[in-house]
């Protein structure tokens, strides 16, 4: 067997190129996450959550100062889990399985604060195979008339459909670009989906 290796198509110049990244200070910063718990009327569901999330943190600023605004990233996720809040305890009866809120720090820098919730979650009630679903809520509202929901779970995408069409509304499908919080249950087997 003879294989032939090209010929690189690279070549050296007389060219000389300096490249400055400045950079900002380093420092630490201390994150927290925000969670409450609805509970549900089943008592034979007491342990089956649906977990309702978004994030908090956003990016800052660039480098060179350029200032990157978080109302849509980081804002709108938050945002709308406190309404859910608000409209299910004023429908409590209406609740079979508890719903836990979680406004998560630290997703821009890895999903810190989802992976931090969940691993200190693991002796707890709130373990992934508790979880029975996670509506990750991340820009929120944005960029048209109509929803959009990842497909990491079918089942969960088809339960959305049929309640934005019974609402109403158009849901389409939109893939996962990057990670955001719900990655970290997705990879743990938790049915979840980015809205």
């Amino acid at each position: 067997l003879r294989v032939e290796v090209p010929e690189p198509i690279s070549f050296e110049t007389d060219v000389q190129v300096r490249l400055a990244v400045p950079l900002g200070a380093v420092h630490d910063i201390t994150g927290t996450n925000i969670v409450g718990i609805l509970r549900g009327t089943d008592p034979s569901r007491a342990d089956r959550f649906v977990l309702a999330g978004g994030h908090l943190d956003g990016i800052g600023t660039d480098p060179d100062g350029t200032v990157f605004p978080g109302a849509n990233d980081n804002g709108s996720g938050p945002s709308v889990i406190l309404e859910i809040a608000r409209v299910l305890a004023n429908n409590r009866d209406t609740l079979r399985n508890p719903v836990v809120f979680a406004i998560f720090a630290g997703e821009e820098e890895g999903l810190v604060g989802s992976e931090s919730f969940l691993n200190t979650s693991l002796v707890t009630p709130l373990r992934p195979t508790n979880i029975v679903a996670f509506v990750n809520l991340d820009v929120a509202g944005c960029c048209g008339d109509s929803l959009a929901a990842s497909d990491e779970s079918f089942t969960l995408h088809a339960r959305a459909k049929a309640a934005a069409d019974r609402l109403g509304y158009g849901l389409t499908y939109t893939p996962t670009v990057g990670g955001s919080d719900h990655a970290t249950y997705v990879r743990r087997g938790v049915p979840a989906t980015l809205i």
